[in-house]
């Protein structure tokens, strides 16, 4: 079962989701075509949707997944950079990239988002900005805006002061 989608390149895709033992996930570079070209998995608990994002430099995969309130990071040759969870970071879903690289992780159930440096320490928590029931996020293309999906009221657009350099 595919919950997360990415795209790699223009042949390549990276999708993700869970193994169906309760116990792990997986993710994995797919052509176009369907041709499994790499396949990894990593713990995780429980069966439930994950949320995927790769950075500009196609360097770092993240992860989101719902069940155990968790974002991992990985390099595309499998190795794992880090776990991130958080007591206020609950149901995870959509992960975006700024142009900093710093990666955002939408927090459905705590109405939250996650602002993490490149290598998974906590930057800030954004919530009085948003509104109730996150799902997805998007950066536009100079990294300083970002459209909000919500589970009730559609899409809104913010302006987030970033730190730069």
């Amino acid at each position: 079962m595919c919950y997360g989608i990415a795209a790699y390149n223009l042949e390549e895709l990276i999708i993700s989701g869970p193994c169906g033992d309760n116990k792990t996930y997986y993710w994995s570079i797919i052509t176009l075509d369907g041709k499994e070209k790499s396949y990894h998995e990593f713990d995780g608990a429980g069966t439930n949707q994950t949320y995927v994002a790769l950075n500009a430099f196609k360097s770092r995969l993240y992860i989101s997944v719902w069940k155990d309130d968790s974002l991992h990071c990985f390099g595309l040759n499998g190795t794992k950079h880090f776990t991130f969870t958080h007591i206020d970071l609950k149901g995870p879903q959509g992960v975006s990239i700024d142009r900093d690289d710093n990666v955002y992780v939408v927090g459905y159930r705590s109405d939250n988002i996650f602002q993490l440096s490149p290598g998974g320490v906590l930057i800030r928590i954004i919530v009085n900005e948003i509104e109730k029931d996150p799902i997805g996020i998007s950066f536009d293309k100079n990294g300083d805006k970002f459209a909000l999906s919500h589970l009730c009221t559609g899409i809104g657009f913010y302006r987030l002061v970033l730190k730069s350099g």
